[in-house]
């Protein structure tokens, strides 16, 4: 899994609300910093490292939300 995704999951738990849109917005973010939505034979795996993503996070995070 790239750093991208590893970088939303750290920042999510460092506060804030623990909930899907948050992740989601995360995710895009450090995705468009790092490169990954710019990458055209990486766009057919970004959704299934955000869905894996969410379901790291609603394991980590008790108080997850989705």
């Amino acid at each position: 899994m790239p750093n991208a995704y590893l970088c939303a999951l750290d920042t999510l738990g460092n506060g804030g609300d623990r909930c899907a849109a948050r992740l989601s917005g995360l995710i895009d973010h450090f995705e468009r910093a790092t490169g990954l939505q710019d990458t055209p034979e990486m766009a057919r795996h970004l959704q299934d490292w955000r869905d894996a993503t969410h379901r790291i996070a609603s394991r980590r995070y008790y108080d997850f939300t989705a």
